[in-house]
Formats: structure tokens, C-alpha cells, sequence
């Protein structure tokens, strides 16, 4: 089977069309972008062209200022939120670096807050803008002008696998995070590491079950955990990029840093 093709289903399997993702336990990898990067793909303005208080009198605000202030009175985090409003919304988990598209997302405003006119923007985890969010229906990619919803493209400019933490930010509110993950072509040694962590926690697997083929219910338990301390201990030396444990239902999940999952589940022998 063409990598490729393997690694899409993967991500198929792991991905919804439209996602809101948020991580408990994580880490990331290289996440160069570029911070004045817009959503249609041109650059924005550099600092020299920003005006400076020392610029203006004392009844002339900058638009710096202006912003502060629409953030303050329209968007205020303290505020009690309608439900399904500000949940930052993605496409797709992760795509291959030759990806033409990029990542898209979308984010809900109310109606209050659209009509004010604020700024909404997408922000790396460093604090740096990486797109502005539209409600234009240009089709570039928002659909519909006018229905509350902000949209914008991200494509990252990594040359290699990179995962990204990404926020959009509605004046003073921030959304939870996003994770994204860009990967590259799989190789033999991509498929060697899965391999070994396959192996790895079969030897403790093998520990637990007994001869029917099932971890027997007492032991469940400390089979969980053992499979636990191992994933942490790859996630700690950076032999995985993230991790999930599911301690109610007994499943381990884990990224490499090609981003091939493996799963492992004390109720499956797989």
C-alpha cells in the first residue's frame, strides 16, 4: 500500500469533518510560521507603519487604542457566553506538507459582537497573529457574509513536520486550543519506530494476560499502569509527540513524531 495513502487513512480514522479539538496531555514539535501571514496569503503591515502615541495629540486615539477599547466593552471574558458561540472550530487534525489547502477554521461570534465590528484573528502559541477571521462570504474562505461566523485558511510554511497550537481571539476572549499537525512522507525508519513501541508494550502486555487471551479483571489495574509509565516515559524523552490515557476505558494512545498513532487497549490484543 502507497505510505501516502496509509498515512491519510490514518488520519481519516482520527479526524471529523469539522473538529473542535482541545488536548489535556501534550507537547509540540517545530512551529516556525509566519506571524504576518493574512488569510488571503499576503503579508501584513510591518511595524514601521503602526502609528505611536508620541505620534498622536492627547483627543486623537490610535487604532491600537480603538481596538482596546471595542475589546473591552464588547468582548469581555468575564462575561457569561451563549452556548455554542467562541469554539474555534478546524477541518482537519493534521495534512501533509505538500497540502495546497492548508488548515481551515471557523469560530461563531454573537450577534452583539459581529455587529460591533471587532477584530477576530487566529494567534500561534507564541501570542502572534497568523490569520485574520472573516465574515465577507468572499468564499476565501468564508461562505455566508452576515451569519456570524469567522473564517480563514492557515498554511503553515514549515518544510517538515511541525505541530501547531492555534487560538482565535474575539477582542479580550480567547478560544481553547487547537492543535494541527503537519506531516511529511513516511519511511521505513517511521515504520520501524511504530514497530518498536508496538513491541514495547506487548512485552508488558504479555505480562497480564493469561492463556484465554484476556487481562483478567484484578489485574487490569496495574496492566493500565505499567502501559501508562511507559507512554509517559516515551512522551518525556520525545519518542511520541502526544498522548491520551483513558483510564475508564483502559486506552493508551500515542502520536509518533510521523504522526502514526498507536493504540493500545487492555481489553484488545491487537
Amino acid at each position: 500500500m502507497n505510505k501516502r495513502i496509509l498515512a491519510a487513512a490514518l488520519a481519516l480514522t482520527m479526524s471529523t469533518c469539522i473538529c473542535g479539538c482541545s488536548e489535556s496531555e501534550k507537547t509540540t514539535a517545530d512551529r516556525s510560521v509566519s506571524p504576518k501571514e493574512t488569510v488571503s496569503g499576503e503579508k501584513g503591515n510591518d511595524i514601521d507603519d503602526v502609528v505611536t502615541d508620541d505620534e498622536t495629540t492627547d483627543t486623537e486615539t490610535t487604532a491600537e487604542e480603538s481596538a482596546v477599547t471595542d475589546e473591552e466593552t464588547v468582548a469581555d471574558p468575564n462575561a457569561e457566553q451563549e452556548d455554542g458561540i467562541h469554539i474555534l472550530k478546524c477541518s482537519q487534525r493534521f495534512a501533509a506538507l505538500d497540502d495546497k489547502n492548508g488548515f481551515y477554521f471557523e469560530v461563531e461570534l454573537s450577534p452583539t459582537e459581529a455587529d460591533s465590528g471587532i477584530n477576530v484573528a487566529l494567534y500561534d502559541d507564541k501570542g502572534e497573529k497568523v490569520a485574520d477571521m472573516l465574515d465577507d462570504g468572499s468564499g476565501k474562505p468564508d461562505k455566508t457574509a452576515g451569519d456570524n461566523i469567522y473564517s480563514c485558511f492557515f498554511k503553515p510554511k514549515s518544510k517538515k513536520a511541525a505541530t501547531y497550537d492555534l487560538t482565535a481571539k474575539i477582542g479580550a476572549i480567547e478560544t481553547e486550543t487547537v492543535r494541527v499537525r503537519l506531516y511529511d512522507e513516511l519511511d521505513n525508519d517511521d515504520f520501524d519506530k511504530l514497530r518498536k513501541v508496538t513491541d514495547d508494550f506487548m512485552k508488558i502486555d504479555a505480562k497480564y494476560r493469561d492463556n484465554t487471551g484476556i487481562i483478567p479483571d484484578d489485574k487490569k489495574e496495574a496492566a493500565l499502569k505499567e502501559a501508562s509509565a511507559l507512554a509517559q516515559k516515551m512522551f518525556d524523552n520525545g519518542e511520541v509527540i502526544e498522548l491520551s490515557i483513558d483510564q475508564n476505558h483502559g486506552i493508551i494512545t500515542i502520536w509518533l513524531d510521523s504522526y502514526l498513532p498507536y493504540i493500545y487497549n487492555i481489553d484488545t490484543l491487537e
